[in-house]
């Protein structure tokens, strides 16, 4: 019965198109509770998410984009660096610095250390920006740049995509 109802949201989730990315460990539980394997599953469910994306945009969640720089820079260059990404993912802080107001993302941890994704915003977005609180589930559309600060790497440009 609970492979059922896994199946059945799994299949609306997907179907209603929500902007809420799984996370890698939901992929993981609902391979375990469907005894399919987790790759398998990952990949069926990254393939329809980017079936909605406007064409020349990689969508991807905040701990994907994050583990897979932390795993290999360059191949995580070569996919993402320079290119439009929609991103999702949770806010840890609203911050500022001499580049502007930006959002940090939850990332991944790698050897006991948190990384997170900087999101920089254009200043048309700044009103909107005001009303964001951490812990909320955001979609933004900005430029990949490859580049790593100490613990986060940075998305420039960015506009809400809701």
């Amino acid at each position: 019965m609970k492979k059922i109802i896994v199946a059945v949201f799994l299949t609306l989730l997907l179907l209603n198109n929500l902007t809420a990315v799984p996370t890698d460990q939901q992929v993981r539980n609902a391979a375990n509770i469907l005894e399919v394997p987790y790759n398998d599953l990952k990949q069926f469910v990254q393939s329809y998410q980017n079936k909605n994306v406007p064409s020349g945009m990689i969508k991807v969640n905040a701990e994907t984009l994050c583990s897979e720089y932390l795993a290999n820079q360059l191949s995580a260059n070569i996919k993402y660096k320079g290119k439009m990404i929609l991103l999702t993912g949770k806010v840890e802080a609203v911050k500022s610095d001499n580049k502007g107001y930006y959002i940090q993302l939850e990332g991944a941890i790698k050897d006991y250390i948190s990384y997170s994704i900087d999101v920089y915003f254009k200043e048309t977005e700044y009103n909107r920006l005001a009303n964001v609180k951490p812990g909320q589930i955001i979609n933004v559309i900005g430029i990949c740049t490859g580049e790593q600060a100490i613990f986060s790497f940075r998305v420039n440009d960015a506009v809400f995509s809701n």
